[in-house]
């Protein structure tokens, strides 16, 4: 019996952990939203941010402090009305793809924005060293690719990125 509630305990606690599904915003970032929060469409509009469609299943949003660029057709934005410099957060299901939305993907290739500190103009070794204080593991295949659980960030000269690897229990196709 005592086996059994060590047991017990100790699935319990792996469950707690490794289950979760819950990302903290880091403090050392400038963004305004992270993975997991749930900001509503009508609060993301109400605040200035501009849908950019093109996305199946999820709806991607360009924060207000950058202007879209190009010719707009039928008042909708599209990837190429990106500025050069942005933050953008995309909303789909989550944890799961059929679930309440949240943030499940976030794209900034404004190199002043920092994630953990970080900015897409850090120097590799820092990015590393930091990536791995945090208990990020590095990706053998690709330079800057780091996981942890159910998420991954990416770090180039040319872009920041973080995203959440949602499930899909009912298979949906899309």
């Amino acid at each position: 019996m005592k086996r059994f509630k060590i047991a017990f305990l100790l699935l319990s606690f792996f469950c707690l952990t490794a289950c979760n599904t819950t990302y903290t915003k880091p403090n050392d970032t400038d963004l305004e939203y992270w993975i997991s929060d749930r900001p509503s469409r009508e609060l993301l509009l109400e605040k200035g941010y501009k849908i950019i469609y093109g996305w199946m299943g999820a709806t991607e949003y360009l924060a207000p402090q950058y202007e879209v660029v190009g010719e707009i057709y039928d008042n909708m934005y599209y990837e190429s009305n990106k500025p050069k410099e942005y933050v953008s957060y995309v909303i789909g299901g989550y944890p799961d793809c059929s679930d309440e939305s949240g943030v499940v993907h976030v794209i900034v290739t404004d190199p002043k924005i920092r994630v953990y500190g970080l900015t897409m103009e850090s120097e590799q070794s820092i990015i590393d060293g930091k990536m791995k204080e945090l208990g990020f593991k590095q990706d053998s295949k690709y330079v800057g690719k780091y996981a942890k659980g159910r998420l991954t960030v990416r770090i180039s000269s040319a872009e920041i990125s973080v995203d959440f690897q949602t499930t899909n229990r009912e298979h949906i196709v899309y």
